[in-house]
């Protein structure tokens, strides 16, 4: 799996999330678009902010699959 092995690539253990669980909502101008939800990490590598979503037990469904594709469009 190459796309794990670039991304553990770019992690570096020593550096501290800018945050952990944290809360994150959008509304837009007009009020009629509203979205919130959780992240599990936010991290800053070289001046990028990195959302990180934690997944944890077994592969998921492809319906599950295509509900976290949508959510990572967000991010």
């Amino acid at each position: 799996m190459r796309w794990v092995a670039d991304y553990l690539a770019g992690v570096d253990p020593h550096v501290e999330p800018l945050g952990v669980e944290r809360s994150v909502a959008f509304v837009d101008r007009t009020r009629t678009l509203r979205m919130f939800g959780r992240i599990d990490r936010l991290d800053d590598r070289d001046g990028e902010l990195v959302v990180v979503d934690y997944k944890t037990g077994r592969a998921p469904s492809e319906l599950l699959e295509n509900k976290a594709l949508f959510q990572m469009k967000f991010y």
